[in-house]
């Protein structure tokens, strides 16, 4: 699934978006969604387990620490500065998504954990999580706000 933003030009991305999908043969593993609320995001979060991300520039990574806060289980390349949300094996695991042997090793490692492991996976996935949560971060704003205009 593949949550996008409402707008005008939604549908026609949406359906752009499909055509990419069912010309990669993944029209039965991919769905576009032109908007989902905040209980419709939890609710398909909540059937999900994995998120897989392959993308090769984040500026910060809202997509993942969502999914991490969900407690889904993370597998994202080993870039900056997705790679410094979580702790690779812990909350999921960080590819270079290049057929390597260590990448098939981390994916089987990951895909083929037991369910106490990946339950335990899960947790780390929420733990990693917290320290971006708005109730963390906002007073932290707040107090630098605060110490700069005391100056």
């Amino acid at each position: 699934m593949w949550g996008m933003p409402d707008g005008l030009d939604i549908q026609w991305i949406c359906s752009f978006a499909g055509e990419i999908s069912t010309a990669c043969c993944l029209q039965d593993a991919v769905r576009f969604e032109p908007y989902l609320d905040k209980a419709a995001l939890h609710a398909e979060l909540a059937q999900r387990g994995v998120y897989i991300t392959a993308s090769e520039h984040e500026g910060f990574g809202l997509s993942l620490v969502e999914a991490l806060a969900a407690g889904l289980i993370v597998i994202c390349r080993d870039i900056a500065p997705i790679n410094t949300f979580f702790r690779d094996r812990e909350a999921g695991c960080l590819l270079h998504f290049d057929g390597s042997p260590s990448d098939v090793a981390a994916l089987g490692d990951i895909l083929g954990a037991a369910s106490g492991r990946a339950a335990a996976m899960s947790e780390a996935a929420r733990a990693a999580a917290r320290p971006h949560d708005w109730d963390v971060v906002a007073p932290q704003f707040v107090n630098h706000y605060r110490e700069v205009l005391a100056e």
